[in-house]
């Protein structure tokens, strides 16, 4: 059911991903950029990308990494110069954009360098059926290969369905900013 996103599902990876999160700073930059980041999380070892699958489809995602700040550092050096200034433009045209990754990168630089779960969704007609949870257990499962003791993640306030799964699974809430909330969780 779950298994280690492969280079030949990228594509397919960043399509759910902004079908399912679409409101993320990292879908609104577009499927070319989604694609960038997986594609790094995959080349770096100290990041993990876990799917689950039913049939021919994606119908859950988990991804987080040993240290945001080295990931950021993967993603960006692999834009090139063309698509640094495609990227600046898009920024640009959109001001919302610009204002939420601001926001973003505001709140989380004291997690730079902490481990952090970067992505979770299941498929709407696959939920209540323990997927999450199973793509949960993988990721801490990685984390504690890594030597990693404790992680973050965040989620708008608004997420209610989210904000609950984090508390079941022992989360603790570390601070709430800007329409956010901020968990971090022991190992």
């Amino acid at each position: 059911m779950s298994a280690i996103l492969t280079h030949i599902e990228i594509s397919e990876a960043a399509a759910a991903h902004r079908r399912n999160l679409p409101y993320t700073a990292n879908a609104r930059l577009g499927a070319n950029h989604l694609s960038r980041l997986y594609q790094s999380m995959l080349d770096n070892p100290q990041s993990s990308v876990i799917v689950a699958r039913e049939q021919d489809r994606i119908i859950g995602l988990i991804a987080g990494t040993k240290s945001v700040e080295n990931l950021k550092k993967a993603i960006f050096s692999g834009y090139g110069f063309f698509n640094l200034i495609k990227l600046f433009f898009r920024l640009l045209l959109s001001p919302g954009l610009v204002l939420q990754l601001g926001r973003e990168i505001y709140h989380t630089r004291s997690l730079e360098d902490s481990a952090y779960l970067t992505v979770l969704f299941v498929e709407p007609d696959q939920r209540k059926h323990g997927i999450a949870a199973k793509l949960l257990q993988s990721l801490e499962f990685f984390f504690r290969e890594l030597g990693v003791k404790e992680y973050g993640v965040d989620t708008t306030s608004s997420n209610a369905i989210a904000r609950a799964f984090y508390q079941r699974y022992h989360f603790q809430v570390i601070s709430e900013k800007s329409g956010n909330i901020y968990f971090r969780k022991k190992l």
